[in-house]
């Protein structure tokens, strides 16, 4: 079973394909095929309704999805965009980690389009993550919890959308040999928010890694977001969510984490009013519902440093 990375693009761009008829073509088709044989064989598949492909596309409509295709990974390429397909050796095994917010079916993305270094998928990681309109002592928590695990050896994974995201990210940045990786839910030929454009290069800089299954030209649009929030909880060891509305969309990626049985942490702060608003009623409902584990602060430095470790070390070892 497999598709050349040229071929799952072109499939996508056919009119009412998307990721599930891609997957069940890919799996009746026996090793790689030259892209003739491959419609070949597609028709076969939908003549005998092997597959669920909505309508019957002709050749000559997939030949120009093929020449589409091939000028999008062109076009990425000159970018300074690299792809791994789900059908590659080297394909990122974490990957196949990225279910559903549910848990009950994989959503690990077909093809992974990646800038910096993608080895860094191989480390440990902790997604550390929150609400866009974050509170100024939210935003100093994800900082200080990023800039903490980033020393203890955890890579930091966030979204780079500014409130949390941000403060992640830089308190992985401001450790000597801190390294993040940024999920967007848009292509890699822009960084949503614009405002995050430098901050995107100061990842890559730094070694670390911006990924995306989304090809070049795709805004991040409602469900973009929610996918690149899987991403986040699959290739995670464990999450933190530092603040967040139960109707936010940081949820999706902790009730993933929590249905696949990873550890799941929210952020207790010391302002018992900030506690208790309607602003951090995620984290309460995490806890509650879904059995998440609180971080408090604690004025003992020592302490902190030393609960820290641990779990940083449990973390690791998940």
């Amino acid at each position: 079973m497999a598709l050349t990375a040229k071929q799952i693009v072109a499939l996508l761009e056919l009119p009412r394909i998307g990721k599930k008829t891609v997957l069940e073509i890919g799996s009746q088709v026996d090793g790689f095929m030259d892209d003739g044989a491959l419609y070949s064989e597609i028709m076969r598949l939908y003549n005998d309704r092997v597959c669920s492909l909505p309508r019957c596309f002709t050749e000559h409509e997939f030949a120009g999805a093929l020449l589409q295709a091939e000028k999008t990974l062109k076009q990425s390429q000159q970018l300074g965009i690299g792809w791994v397909s789900l059908y590659d050796p080297n394909y990122p095994a974490v990957l196949n980690n990225v279910k559903s917010k549910d848990s009950t079916r994989k959503e690990s993305p077909l093809l992974l389009y990646y800038r910096g270094r993608l080895q860094l998928m191989l480390t440990p990681s902790i997604a550390i993550i929150g609400s866009r309109q974050a509170a100024p002592q939210a935003e100093k928590a994800a900082e200080f919890l990023a800039r903490n695990f980033a020393q203890r050896g955890l890579s930091i994974v966030s979204g780079l959308a500014i409130g949390c995201d941000t403060a992640a990210h830089k308190g992985a940045l401001n450790v000597g040999l801190g390294q993040t990786i940024a999920v967007l839910g848009n292509g890699l030929d822009r960084v949503q928010p614009a405002s995050n454009t430098t901050l995107a290069a100061q990842i890559l800089d730094q070694g670390g890694l911006l990924i995306s299954e989304y090809a070049i030209g795709q805004n991040a649009v409602g469900y973009t977001l929610v996918a690149r929030d899987m991403i986040q909880a699959g290739i995670s060891n464990a999450v933190v969510v530092v603040q967040s509305k139960s109707n936010g969309g940081t949820m999706h990626a902790a009730i993933a984490a929590a249905n696949a049985g990873k550890k799941l942490y929210t952020v207790k702060y010391s302002d018992s009013a900030f506690n208790q608003s309607d602003y951090t009623d995620g984290n309460r409902l995490l806890v509650d519902k879904y059995g998440a584990t609180c971080i408090s602060a604690t004025r003992d430095k020592v302490q902190m440093s030393n609960y820290l470790n641990s779990l940083a070390q449990d973390i690791i070892a998940a």
